[in-house]
């Protein structure tokens, strides 16, 4: 009888055992799982993330190019070539570069309406008897404007397009990256390009 009721007790505590088991592998599997799911979505971010730094990069490149072309040029040919009139390009309307342009790598916002990435701003030019006029007390404030561009400590309503010692311009790149929308902007002063 003795024999008898420790096997049974042998057996009971096996079984015990075995149960425990089953739970310590149920748990293992969970916190496997977990520790998988966590690592695949690190490494969906970190992609993504990874994305996200090469399109901002290439939108960087792209607006950077623009202002290294827009630097080489006099203003005249600025306002030329990349202002917000075609009837004022060198060569006939609509034949400059104009103030909108492309990026290789980057598609345009869902919501852009002109269908190109990046855009030039320049100050806006005031039209006085078909001259075209830089005004210091021109109010734009996403340039700096009104601000001293001849560099006499004054600001004035004179036309200033002879004397001008800087230029600010605004290059905005706006595409649709993979988490939506996204911008990058360089701001520059130009200086006069002398020949």
């Amino acid at each position: 009888m003795r024999l008898l009721h420790r096997s049974s007790s042998l057996s009971s505590r096996a079984l015990s055992r075995r149960g425990l088991t089953m739970i310590e592998l149920v748990v293992a599997f969970i916190v496997i799982g977990l520790s998988f799911a966590i690592y695949a979505s690190t490494a969906v971010a970190v992609r993504g993330q990874s994305l996200g730094v090469h399109e901002l990069s290439v939108a960087a490149d792209g607006a950077q190019r623009i202002v290294e072309t827009l630097r080489a040029e006099s203003f005249d040919e600025i306002v030329a070539l990349y202002g917000h009139d075609p009837n004022d390009d060198p060569k006939g309307a609509l034949t400059a570069p104009g103030r909108h342009f492309d990026v290789a790598g980057l598609e345009p916002a869902a919501d852009d309406a002109d269908g190109h990435v990046g855009e030039i701003v320049l100050p806006e030019l005031e039209v006085q008897t078909g001259v075209w006029q830089v005004r210091e007390d021109t109010n734009q404030p996403e340039l700096g404007l009104p601000r001293d561009l001849n560099g006499d400590s004054i600001l004035d309503n004179k036309d200033h397009g002879n004397d001008y010692l800087q230029l600010p311009v605004c290059v905005r790149v706006r595409w649709q990256s993979s988490t939506g929308p996204a911008v990058y902007q360089l701001d520059a002063l130009l200086t006069p390009f002398r020949r």
